[in-house]
C-alpha cells in the first residue's frame, strides 16, 4: 500500500481526532477500516467492532487507543482517541486520516484478543491493552519516526510518526502483533525477574539512556544490553533476554499475520535481516560474544547484534513450526506457556 490510498473523497486531512456527533444520527459499530484482505492488499472494508460499545471513543474490551498523547511511567495521558465519523446508513465511515488509522488499529487489536482466545493465551495479559498512535518520543538524536516500541512500566504500545511510502505501522498486522507480544515477555520474564532482582540495582537506573525520562517509560534493567557486563552471567543473560524478547515478538508476528515477512511492506530496511524465511545462522557462543564485545565503543553497536542474534532464533523456531508435526498456532502456544519457566533457571 502506497500513501496515496489516503487521499480519497472520504478522507480531509486534520491533525484533530476529537470530534462529537448528533445523538439522533450516531451511526453503530460497524465502521468502515483500511484492511488487509486475503493477497495482502489493503483496501476499505466493512469491520464489525464487537467488542466496543460506543465507536466515538476507542475505549473497549480490547484496547484503548491514545493519538498525540504523551506518555509517562503509568502509559498514555489525557483522554482516548474520538474518532470523527459520517454515516452512510448503519456505517460509520472516518472523515479523516488520523481517525481513520486510529479505528483500524483498534480493529487490529480486537482480532488480536480474538486469536489469543481461540489458542487459550487470553488471561496471559490484562486487556484492554494501551496503545498510542503519532507518539512523540524525542531521543538524544532528536525526534524519531518509522519505529514502534512496547514501554514496560506502563505496559503500553507507541507507534510512532510514518513517513516512508509503505503501509503505516500501526497497519501492518506482523508489527502490531510482534509490539504486542512484548507484553508477554515483559509480565513473564522481564517483570519476574526484576523482582527478583530488585536489590541489584535502583530506581533510575531503569530509564532508557537514550530517551528523555519525562517522556517515556522505565525499561527493564534485566535485558538493559547498553550497560552489560559481558565477563559476567548477569550481562550474558541481559544479551540473552533481549535477543529472545525481539526474536520471539517475530516469531509471534509472523504466525498471527500469516506473513514471515511483514517487515517488508512498512519498513524495507529491514527486510533481509528480519525476514523469517532467511537462511539459518549458527548462534554466537559466550566465548565469540564476550571477544566481538571487547571491540565495540558504542553500545548501541551491542544491541544490534543481540537483535541479529534474535532474528536468527525467529528462523529457527518458525522453520519448527512450519515443519508439519503441528499448527504453527499450537507451535507458539508451547512457547508461550513455557516462557514462565525462565526467570527460576536465571535468577540463581
Amino acid at each position: 500500500m502506497r500513501l496515496g490510498l489516503w487521499i480519497t473523497s472520504i478522507l480531509i486531512a486534520t491533525s484533530n481526532l476529537v470530534g462529537c456527533a448528533d445523538a439522533n444520527n450516531k451511526c453503530g459499530n460497524k465502521v468502515l477500516a483500511l484492511w488487509p484482505s486475503a493477497s495482502g492488499e489493503y483496501t476499505f472494508q466493512e469491520v464489525i467492532l464487537s467488542t466496543l460499545s460506543d465507536p466515538y471513543s476507542l475505549s473497549g474490551g480490547a484496547a484503548k487507543i491514545y493519538y498525540e498523547s504523551m506518555i509517562g511511567g503509568n502509559g498514555f495521558s489525557g483522554q482516548v482517541a474520538q474518532p470523527r465519523y459520517t454515516r452512510s446508513g448503519d456505517l460509520c465511515v472516518p472523515m479523516d486520516a488520523a481517525s481513520s488509522m486510529a479505528v483500524s488499529v483498534y480493529a487490529q487489536f480486537e482480532r488480536i484478543m480474538q486469536f489469543e482466545n481461540r489458542n487459550g493465551t487470553l488471561d496471559m495479559l490484562t486487556w484492554p491493552r494501551r496503545v498510542g498512535l503519532d507518539i512523540h518520543v524525542r531521543s538524544t538524536e532528536g525526534m524519531t519516526h518509522n519505529n514502534a516500541h512496547y514501554f514496560g512500566q506502563g505496559d503500553s504500545i507507541a507507534v510512532l510518526p510514518y513517513n516512508l511510502e509503505g503501509v503505516p505501522l500501526g497497519l501492518n498486522p506482523g508489527i502490531m502483533a510482534h509490539e504486542h507480544f512484548h507484553g508477554h515477555f515483559q509480565r513473564q520474564v522481564i517483570s519476574v525477574t526484576n523482582a527478583q532482582l530488585a536489590p541489584a540495582f535502583d530506581v533510575e537506573s531503569l530509564f532508557y539512556s537514550s530517551f528523555a525520562p519525562a517522556q517515556v517509560s522505565a525499561k527493564p534493567t534485566v535485558e538493559d544490553v547498553d550497560r552489560a557486563d559481558l565477563n559476567t552471567a548477569r550481562g550474558l543473560n541481559a544479551f540473552v533476554l533481549r535477543a529472545w524478547n525481539e526474536g520471539l515478538a517475530d516469531l509471534y508476528g509472523a504466525i498471527y499475520s500469516g506473513n514471515p515477512r511483514f517487515f517488508d511492506e512498512s519498513l524495507p530496511a529491514l527486510k533481509n535481516a528480519r525476514a523469517l524465511t532467511s537462511k539459518i545462522a549458527p548462534f554466537m557462543s559466550a566465548y565469540g560474544l564476550q571477544f566481538n564485545a571487547r571491540k565495540i565503543v558504542d553500545p548501541k553497536n551491542l544491541v544490534a547484534i543481540s537483535y541479529d542474534q534474535g532474528a536468527y532464533l525467529a528462523r529457527l523456531m518458525f522453520a519448527v513450526a512450519n515443519s508439519g508435526a503441528e499448527t504453527p498456532e499450537k507451535f507458539l502456544v508451547h512457547v508461550m506457556r513455557r516462557l514462565k519457566d525462565i526467570p527460576p533457571a536465571i535468577v540463581p
